[in-house]
């Protein structure tokens, strides 16, 4: 959210909590890719953001988010050896999801 409208989210999920839930219930596992786009996992990750954000101001909360299919680590470049993020590499390799994050549709504008 810096220099920004409002703030949004890159959130890598626990990808093998969710494999264990759809494996208990007797679903087949999906991999990440389609993890990430599944709508049972997409609102389960927003139920868990709005839990947490219900004492934030209005301008603290996260408004809109993202599911990324890869975890953040030294070996992809996302984070140093002291396993801080690189937020200008994450910036940059996610330029585009960022910025889709920010584009207004036209069922959000209200008259």
């Amino acid at each position: 959210g810096d220099k920004r409208q409002y703030c949004t989210a890159l959130i890598v999920p626990d990808f093998e909590a969710f494999r264990t839930a759809f494996l208990d219930r007797g679903d087949q596992p999906l991999p990440s890719n389609d993890l990430v786009r599944n709508s049972e996992v997409l609102n389960t990750i927003q139920v868990e953001i709005d839990r947490y954000q219900k004492e934030l101001a209005t301008f603290e909360r996260v408004r809109k988010f993202v599911l990324l299919p890869e975890a953040f680590s030294v070996e992809n470049g996302m984070l140093t050896p002291t396993l801080k993020i690189k937020r200008k590499e994450v910036e940059w390799r996610y330029a585009d999801t960022i910025e889709s994050l920010y584009e207004v549709r036209r069922s959000e504008v209200t008259n």
